[in-house]
Parts: structure tokens; C-alpha cells; sequence
């Protein structure tokens, strides 16, 4: 029979060692005289708690009760960052005693309402700018653009979910299909065409290649009011925006957004997706390729392109700077008659033939942190790392993984609680030599899709941080303590795992196995 104890009176916020507090539990059976003995039972016990020095600091004596569960720890108070041995001692009917014993281990803080001891150590992650996008992965999001129809023009079209890589394989799609480059895509047609005979504006949506249904006719037309498009402003600048959930899109116009039907008792849109609307597998389109396109003889501007999260704050994932001399952007090897970049804007020209063209969108990867340090020459009797972070994390040091456990921290309500785990990392690391240390980090449920619901895309955060102490101590008493720190810790955000999503699955590019482009990583604020 074994024994366990609780440490509920002292209110710990983490009781077992992935959150924090590691308790082992010794277990032994009766095995009396080289026999099995049927019809034991407990009569006492007894409990001993014993700190690092080999104090006692809490003895129950011999207590005569068959409790084995859910015994309150009622000794000297525990100190934070500490190991005590506890040693359980059971008796029988026939007052036969068993021993055994183990250890259990407090993390950073004993009091449910504390942050814990982290000496100062900060979340660090990257800059504004290195959101990274997968444009092949990424089904919830939203697109903002201005489009000007030039004078003698009625129609340019704004190009989304191109080249989709399921698309271009037969196996890899419902329908069979294998589409060509360009030839799989929605096109959404600003068309200002009816306008001067009574008409209203709208966007016309077609699809190409998602399907065997597809034709060269739209699929619908969201019709614009005539307060906000109409003849005195039909060739000024309008400002499109889109959102896509999982297919479904809907739409604003110069701020304002058209009122769609319910497509299913969550939301109101349009559903451009061919399997149907819902988000419980990889529906259609993704961001994928992006681009423009202009029927012959039509002139058009658009500028200020952006692709941004689906939910507040809806930071930008793409956005190009189109002020400066000589544009490399997405789109500059893709240049040709008609399409241009100069003053901020993307020029279209369609000339005798019209224009089509495309771009990916995509770049950086999921964050890699790294620093490297320097310990004392001197005998290492432990080392603690305390780690989590906002989405999953893979600590490493010295090139070994620390643990064989996935998806650290776990799932909690993080905007209330947020765990942590505690490592033994003494066999890690170098007494007198340099050392380095690191994480990679992955959405998990922080960021990304948490449910089959887009509405929860990046429920907590849209960006994954680290927090992060390592506490060496030597043999003599004195320690070495490492935090997470802007100052002294690195950035990478071209690392071989680009997309990492429990929904969406891992994309690994082993090209990207030597990294480039360190850089000094944000802090980000609690």
C-alpha cells in the first residue's frame, strides 16, 4: 500500500512537477517472508519530511489511522526552489512495518496569489514586424487595400488563395484536380461599371480551380450602396476590406460593412468555399499566392495592401513599403508590361492583353531564442531551469533537448494562470566553459486556432514569448543565475520549422537548418 500526502494547507498553485511542484510518490506492496500475504491491512503510519541539510521540519510520530490519502502537510513552513526527501512508514494489523521514500521538489513561489521569484527575468519574443505568415496554412485572416479606378476604367480585380499547393496536385484535393500555375484562385472585381446607368457598385467574386463547378462567371456580387460608392467618387480611392473565416467572407467599404445573410448560426458572409462552411477540417482558400488583375484596356492604382490577423488588434502579417527607391518587393520579379511600382502605389495597366500577377507573401518561421553564458570553474552540486512560455516551447541547452515532454507549458485559461515547469538540468552543463542555451517556440493553443471556430483564431495572443530562469549553485553555496533578458539573448526568425499548429499541422523547411539574420528580440509586456 503507499501513502501519499497533501500540501493543500499551504496553498500551492502547482502540485506535480509539469506545473511546477515535482512530488514523487514511493510504492511498494506487502511481501512477507518471500510470500504474498492476503488480508493485510493498514493500521498507522507515519510521516517525515526532511530539507536539503538533512533537517526535519515536519515528523507525524507514529499515528495509528488507515488513512493513505489526502494527509495535510502540517510541519514548518517550505521554502520556494527547495528538494525534501519524505519518507512514509506503514504499519499492519500484525504491526509490521514497510518503508520506503522519495522526494518532492517546490517551484518558485508557495503562495496562490504570487508571481514567484523570477529575478527580474522578462518576456522576450520578437519585434512587431516578424510576425511570421505562412500564406500556404493560414484559412482566418483579413486583407485591407485601397483600389482606384482611373478615369475611363470600370473594373480591377484584388487576387487571394492563388496556387494553392492542394490545388495543384490531384491527390491532394476532393475533386481530383491539378490545376497550372495561376489557374486556381478567387478574384474579387471592384466594378464601378453600372454606376452611370442607375446601377450600384459592387464586387464581383469568381473562383477558379476549387472546383469542377467553377466557371468564367462570378460566383455572387456584393452590392455596394450607393452612399458609399456612387458617381462624384466612383474613381477616387475606396478602401476594401475582407474577412476570411474559414471560407466565409465578409466585407467593409470605406469603413463600412455590407450586410451578408447568416451562413451558419455563428456568422454572416458569403461562403466562397466549395466543401462547405466550417472549420472542423483544412478547408478552402488559404491566403496562399496574392496578387492583381486587369482586363485589356483598363488602368487601376491599388496601395496600402496589407494581410492582418482576423481578431483585435489585428496586427499586419504583410505589409510592403512601397515609399523608397527601387521596389524589391513580393511582386518585383514579377514585374512586366502594365504592372508597375512607383509612389506608394501598385500600378496596373492592362493595355491589348490584360494583366495577371502573383506573389507569396510568405516569410519568417516560428521563433528560436538563444544565449550563451559562462560558468565558474568550480563543482556544480544542482541546476533549476524555470520555463514556459505564451504558446509551446522545446528548451535546449548545449544542443540537447531537456526533456522528452511536448506542448510545455499545457492548456490553461492564461489570461488568469500561466504554468511554468522545473528541470534538473545539472548533467546539461559545462562547469568553467562557455555554455548556450535556447528555445523554440510554436503557436500551441496560445495563438493560432484553438477551436474548430475562427471567431477563437489567436483566442490569447497572436505572438509566442519566452520567460525563462537558470539557477546553477556549486558545491561552496554560491550561484550562477541566468534570465531571460532582451539585452542578452538572440533572435531568429528564419528557423526550419516555418509553421507550427496543432490545427494546421508543422511545415519544415530543412533548408533553413544553419539560421541567418540574429537579431535582438523585443520585450514583451506582461
Amino acid at each position: 500500500m503507499a501513502a501519499n500526502f497533501s500540501l493543500e494547507n499551504l496553498q500551492v498553485e502547482h502540485m506535480v512537477q509539469p506545473l511546477g511542484l515535482d512530488v514523487k510518490e514511493p510504492q511498494f506492496s506487502w511481501n512477507m517472508q518471500g510470500g504474498k500475504e492476503r488480508g493485510l491491512e493498514q493500521k498507522a503510519y507515519q510521516l517525515i519530511v526532511k530539507n536539503e541539510q538533512g533537517e526535519t521540519v515536519w515528523d507525524t510520530g507514529k499515528i495509528e489511522s488507515s488513512s493513505s490519502v489526502g494527509i495535510k502537510y502540517n510541519g514548518t513552513k517550505l521554502s520556494p526552489e527547495n528538494r525534501y526527501k519524505w519518507v512514509i512508514r506503514v504499519w499492519n494489523q500484525k504491526n509490521e512495518m514497510q518503508e520506503n521514500s522519495s522526494w518532492f521538489e517546490t517551484g518558485l513561489n508557495l503562495e496562490r496569489s504570487g508571481t514567484g521569484n523570477w529575478n527580474d527575468a522578462q518576456w522576450i519574443g520578437g519585434k512587431d514586424e516578424s510576425l511570421p505568415l505562412y500564406s500556404q496554412s493560414l484559412p482566418v485572416f483579413r486583407v485591407k487595400y485601397d483600389v482606384q479606378i482611373l478615369p475611363g476604367s470600370q473594373r480591377a480585380s484584388f487576387i487571394l488563395g492563388a496556387n494553392d499547393s492542394r490545388l495543384m496536385d490531384k491527390n491532394k484535393n476532393l475533386y481530383n484536380l491539378k490545376s497550372g500555375t495561376d489557374e486556381s484562385y478567387i478574384r474579387l472585381q471592384f466594378d464601378v461599371s453600372r454606376i452611370n446607368t442607375g446601377g450600384e457598385a459592387c464586387i464581383n467574386i469568381y473562383r477558379q480551380g476549387y472546383s469542377e463547378a467553377d466557371t468564367k462567371t462570378p460566383l455572387t456580387a456584393i452590392w455596394i450602396p450607393r452612399e458609399i460608392v456612387q458617381s462624384d467618387n466612383q474613381n477616387e480611392k475606396h478602401r476594401i476590406e475582407i474577412s476570411s473565416n474559414f471560407g466565409i467572407f465578409n466585407f467593409w467599404i470605406d469603413g463600412k460593412q455590407i450586410e451578408l445573410p447568416k451562413v451558419n448560426f455563428w456568422t454572416t458572409g458569403y461562403n466562397v468555399n466549395p466543401v462547405g462552411a466550417g472549420g472542423d477540417y483544412i478547408g478552402f482558400p488559404m491566403v496562399a499566392d496574392i496578387g492583381f488583375s486587369i482586363e485589356k484596356g483598363q488602368k487601376a492604382n491599388f496601395s496600402d495592401l496589407q494581410i492582418l490577423n482576423y481578431r483585435a488588434p489585428q496586427n499586419p502579417l504583410f505589409k510592403e513599403d512601397l515609399n523608397g527607391a527601387g521596389y524589391k518587393g513580393i511582386f518585383s520579379r514579377k514585374e512586366k508590361n502594365g504592372f508597375s511600382v512607383q509612389n506608394g502605389v501598385y500600378h496596373l495597366d492592362g493595355n491589348t492583353d490584360g494583366l495577371f500577377v502573383t506573389a507569396d507573401p510568405s516569410h519568417g518561421s516560428m521563433p528560436l531564442l538563444r544565449s550563451t553564458f559562462s560558468l565558474r570553474d568550480k563543482d556544480i552540486k544542482s541546476a533549476r531551469l524555470y520555463a514556459t512560455a505564451r504558446g509551446i516551447y522545446e528548451f535546449y541547452i548545449n544542443g540537447k533537448r531537456i526533456s522528452n515532454e511536448y506542448f510545455s507549458p499545457g492548456l490553461t485559461q492564461y489570461n488568469v494562470t500561466q504554468l511554468y515547469q522545473t528541470y534538473d538540468v545539472t548533467k546539461f552543463l559545462q562547469s568553467g566553459k562557455a555554455n548556450a542555451m535556447g528555445a523554440q517556440l510554436a503557436e500551441g493553443w496560445w495563438s493560432g486556432a484553438i477551436t474548430f471556430q475562427g471567431e477563437n483564431w489567436n483566442y490569447f495572443g497572436d505572438r509566442q514569448s519566452l520567460l525563462a530562469k537558470l539557477v546553477v549553485t556549486y558545491r561552496d553555496g554560491s550561484q550562477d543565475i541566468m534570465i531571460t533578458n532582451p539585452k542578452t539573448w538572440k533572435f531568429y526568425d528564419q528557423s526550419p520549422v516555418v509553421s507550427g499548429s496543432f490545427f494546421q499541422g508543422e511545415v519544415y523547411d530543412a533548408r533553413k537548418e544553419k539560421l541567418s539574420n540574429p537579431g535582438q528580440p523585443q520585450l514583451i509586456q506582461i
